[in-house]
């Protein structure tokens, strides 16, 4: 049994990664685009309390795509499907 469901947190992306490109090779035959729902490589994390910022920044990604992501945008690419999907980044301010 394949589980499509959220991640949980103690989850590393690479298996959400994993669920998402089971499905792309699935459909690659009958769709041209996907699109993965918001915050898909993460918790629902406002759910949490967190008194260790590095705990926070780790649901942040810094480059798109990278070495978790990179195996779901090279099987987009061999399977001709364009997709969607939204991340959280993770942005230094000057002031901040």
């Amino acid at each position: 049994m394949l589980n499509w469901g959220p991640i949980a947190r103690d989850e590393p992306p690479t298996s959400a990664v994993k669920r998402m490109i089971t499905l792309l090779q699935k459909a690659e035959v009958r769709i041209k685009i996907s699109g993965f729902p918001e915050l898909a490589l993460t918790t629902f994390f406002p759910t949490l309390v967190f008194r260790n910022q590095a705990d926070v920044d780790a649901f942040f990604e810094t480059d798109m795509p990278n070495a978790d992501t990179e195996p779901l945008f090279d099987a987009a690419a061999r399977a001709g499907i364009a997709f969607y999907l939204g991340y959280a980044k993770f942005k230094i301010y000057d002031n901040v």
